[in-house]
């Protein structure tokens, strides 16, 4: 049984924590390292499949979730020798007090930070040019993107003939040649569970194969093109990640939370959201398989859940089954979230029996809180139906996290002053904004895909851009017209909705806080230079609406 911890100062008491050494097995086909940040307390998920299907298909594995250990360390550190302060870099500037948080993940973009953690790696990489495993793979995503770029460099001189892989979530869709991240000898697009196990028999063989279906390789033909992801159809069949690589009770955060990732789908049901990048084909796990994961973990004696999916429920009956599942084997002991898009077949009673199943909190991806701008996202939903939502939610007892989404091309002024009477019209059945933010014009979105269609411009030359920001258009360099938004406009528009919030009591929370201070630093940059800039410059952010 793991120990459950109900308090901060129940779980400091198990510092020092042993935390296991690095040691790399000796004639591995295959090494998975998780560098920082990922955030905690949530277990590696994908990391957990990825070494799963290998193993099933009789490789030598060693999985290494660096990021927990140093997490550890860190906070062992932090917490018995640096009196609960955060420590200072060699530049006299102190480290966030959680750089693992959604607030302090940023941290690991700075070499300073970088140096602070990497004796760590540097103990790993001499490791692997001794044992010199066949393969390393590594998951990679925009928060560790920096620190698995020095990985890969100095990988490279230590063991230059250990074949790279790498996946993750930055890797979605093959983006080409993106600057951010380029050197690695294969590429995993999207999910692994059916690409990478072909390839990683190859290199146990010595082989170094080409234009395999969902990777992209340095050694495929120059001509191929990019390449589409390899999707499972039953996701059911390949089980469920049970990390016997490591001590669970590692995966408790300082602060005492464990909480285990579920995927109970693949994919977005939905998939027509014109702001959103994770619009894949929609699969669904069995019920049986689902209840079968979280009885594994609540058997040992943890009780908290998220369902790390994208839309929670997009087979309203197939959730239905799975709460039957969970209300039949006793699982509704324990404690459930995810994030759920709004449905009208989520009736009081469809709700009510979700919270008797253990789904005590939910996040709903409302996004646009005016009817106008519901249309423009493609949502599928009216105002109407999200207030009644909200209301179901209260009268059953589930906690409620929404999310606002501001700037969208067609936004007026109009439907701020809506979103803002819509939010305190519904301020008494929902328990925090959860997500805050702009628009991002992100890779794989309609957006992104399709600006021309929605009055989207660029500064500067749009396939230059496109080029150099293979996953994202900076906020600066983008706007739409009619009516005319840019980077100032969204920031003044967001800042007068957190306003309204904070009279309301409805706090945004922290990572909302900071992307505001983010996008006000970005802009007042933007406007100096602006400012420097000589006449014939393009259009500055301060230019009228209209």
């Amino acid at each position: 049984m793991l120990q459950q911890y109900n308090s901060e100062n129940d779980y400091l008491s198990r510092y020092p924590l042993k935390i296991p050494e690095i040691k790399v097995e000796p004639d591995l086909d295959f090494v998975l390292v998780q560098l920082p940040p990922r955030y905690m307390p949530l277990m590696p998920n994908g990391l957990g499949y990825v070494d799963l299907v290998l193993r099933r298909h009789g490789l030598k594995v060693q999985t290494l979730d660096l990021n927990i250990m140093m997490y550890h360390h860190y906070h062992a550190k932090r917490l018995l020798k640096d009196d609960g302060k955060s420590p200072l870099l060699p530049s006299g500037r102190p480290l966030a007090v959680d750089p693992w948080t959604s607030t302090g993940a940023d941290e690991f973009s700075d070499p300073e930070v970088i140096d602070f953690f990497w004796p760590l790696c540097d103990d790993l990489l001499n490791q692997i040019r001794s044992m010199k495993p066949k393969a390393v793979g590594l998951t990679v995503d925009s928060t560790n993107r920096a620190m698995c770029n020095r990985f890969v460099e100095i990988l490279r001189e230590r063991a230059p003939e250990t074949c790279v892989v790498v996946g993750g979530y930055l890797f979605l869709r093959d983006l080409g040649s993106d600057p951010s991240f380029k050197d690695f000898d294969y590429k995993v697009i999207s999910e692994a569970e059916l690409s990478l196990p072909p390839l990683a028999l190859a290199l146990a063989r010595g082989e170094r194969p080409r234009d395999l279906p969902g990777i992209a390789s340095r050694y495929d033909s120059p001509d191929r093109g990019l390449v589409q992801p390899v999707l499972m159809q039953d996701v059911t069949d390949v089980g469920f990640p049970t990390y016997d690589w490591i001590d669970l009770a590692l995966y408790h955060s300082y602060t005492g939370h464990f909480v285990v990732p579920i995927s109970s789908s693949r994919g977005c049901s939905w998939s027509r959201c014109r702001f959103c990048s994770e619009c894949f084909q929609y699969r669904s796990r069995s019920p049986e398989s689902v209840a079968d994961e979280v009885a594994y973990f609540f058997e040992k004696g943890i009780k908290y859940f998220s369902f790390n999916e994208s839309i929670l429920g997009g087979d309203p009956e197939n959730l239905f089954n799975i709460c039957t599942e969970f209300i039949k084997r006793g699982l509704n002991q324990a404690f459930f979230t995810g994030q759920a898009h709004v449905d009208k077949r989520h009736t009081v009673e469809y709700l009510r029996y979700m919270k008797t199943a253990g789904f005590h909190r939910i996040r709903v991806g409302v996004d646009g809180w005016s009817d106008n701008i519901l249309r423009r996202q493609r949502k599928g939903y009216n105002m109407r139906l999200v207030k009644q939502t909200m209301k179901n939610c209260h009268e059953v007892g589930i906690a409620v996290d929404v999310n606002v989404l501001i700037g969208v091309p067609g936004e007026t002024d109009e439907d701020i002053t809506e979103t803002i009477q819509n939010l305190y019209d519904v301020r008494g059945w929902i328990n925090s904004v959860g997500s805050f933010n702009t628009l991002n014009l992100v890779r794989g979105s309609e957006y992104y895909e399709n600006p021309e269609l929605y009055g989207i411009e660029f500064r500067g030359d749009k396939d230059e851009i496109y080029a150099k920001h293979k996953n994202h258009i900076p906020d600066d360099l983008w706007y739409s017209t009619d009516p005319y938004i840019d980077a100032e406009v969204r920031l003044d528009r967001i800042e007068r909705v957190a306003a309204a919030l904070d009279d309301m009591g409805l706090k945004a929370g922290d990572f909302s806080q900071k992307v505001l201070k983010k996008k006000r630093a970005t802009v007042a940059e933007t406007m100096s230079q602006a400012a420097r800039a000589p006449a014939e410059a393009p259009r500055p952010l301060s230019a009228a609406l209209g």
